[in-house]
């Protein structure tokens, strides 16, 4: 039986035209950020180029993410999805741990961030994660490799509109 190509025209909406992924990561996509600014996660991008500009894009992250402080216990930040330049999705990450006498407060998340897209283009449109701490005394890790015990992954699907 030979091979049946579908032209993405003829499928109903709602269904998967395509999927992009960018897991796994290597051992050495761990990134960290000290600074209350939104900075790129170096490594978790993923771009796509949609067929339709009547497509949508779910877009789906998933990470374990540390806040670590040794100056206070007040450990959080954000995590944002951003297309391109644009922030479209944010998730806070963090906790106030409030004892008074902190000593390396370590606190660690299963960070997952879903958004439904509208890209409204069939030109290339990349994705990314960007994170921010809420004070420079803060550092928020993402752990993008598997010996960490939590794969990360960022996973970009074009549903038919």
């Amino acid at each position: 039986m030979g091979l049946i190509r579908l032209k993405s025209s003829n499928l109903p909406s709602g269904s998967v035209l395509q999927t992009v992924s960018n897991t796994p990561f290597s051992t050495n996509t761990n990134t960290a950020n000290s600074t209350t600014s939104a900075v790129d996660a170096s490594g978790f991008s993923a771009s796509i180029t949609p067929i339709s500009t009547s497509s949508k894009v779910l877009v789906m992250f998933t990470a374990r993410v540390d806040n670590s402080n040794d100056t206070n216990v007040n450990n959080r930040g954000t995590i944002w999805l951003a297309r391109g330049s644009t922030l479209i999705a944010s998730r806070f990450v963090g906790v106030y741990q409030g004892d008074g006498s902190p000593s390396n407060r370590n606190n660690y998340n299963a960070v997952s961030l879903t958004i439904l897209d509208t890209p409204a283009t069939t030109s290339s449109v990349t994705y990314k994660i960007q994170t921010a701490s809420a004070a420079t005394s803060n550092t928020m890790t993402i752990y993008g490799d598997i010996s960490d015990y939590e794969q990360a992954s960022l996973v970009l699907m074009e549903i038919a509109g």
